[in-house]
């Protein structure tokens, strides 16, 4: 009976580490040096380089006093847009690959209320329940960001302003 090398297949976006097959070849596994290097590259790749959702929406619920002038996204609904999201996203089967989470101040209230999506930081304004519905099926299922929601101020559009 002959050593036969074992391959291990791995679902990340590292382009030298898809096949650990030279990793855990039996031939080299007696030299120390080359067991921690297989520990350590895959600890590497199970806890730092695989994601657990695809999309992240944070819906700001902040509160602030009645008197600020920037009122507070809890006041104009977020709550609501949050709950609905939560429930149209669990109604797909798609709450294993996208989390809808509350948020504290996204520093966005005045134009709240507000939502952000990662990975692409889409910042979204002046959201209503209405606009959860589409959110969901553009941006969430197709990629498409919802233009007319886009929150155009500067300061959440960084990038595009490095141009």
């Amino acid at each position: 009976m002959g050593i036969r090398s074992t391959a291990v297949e791995i679902n990340c976006n590292l382009p030298s580490f898809y096949q650990l097959n030279f990793l855990l070849n039996p031939s080299c596994l007696n030299n120390r040096f080359h067991y921690f290097f297989v520990f350590s590259q895959i600890i590497n790749l199970l806890f730092f380089h695989m994601k657990r959702y695809d999309k992240h929406i944070f819906v700001c619920e902040n509160h602030r006093p009645p008197d600020d002038p920037r009122g507070c996204c809890s006041d104009k609904g977020s709550v609501a847009i949050r709950a609905k999201m939560k429930e149209r996203i669990k109604e797909l089967g798609l709450n294993s690959k996208v989390r809808v989470n509350s948020s504290g101040c996204l520093d966005s209230c005045e134009f709240g209320p507000s939502i952000v999506v990662y990975p692409e930081q889409t910042w979204y304004c002046s959201v209503t329940l209405n606009d959860v519905e589409e959110i969901v099926q553009s941006h969430i299922l197709k990629n498409k960001p919802v233009e007319r929601l886009l929150n155009k101020h500067p300061k959440f559009n960084r990038d595009k302003n490095e141009d």
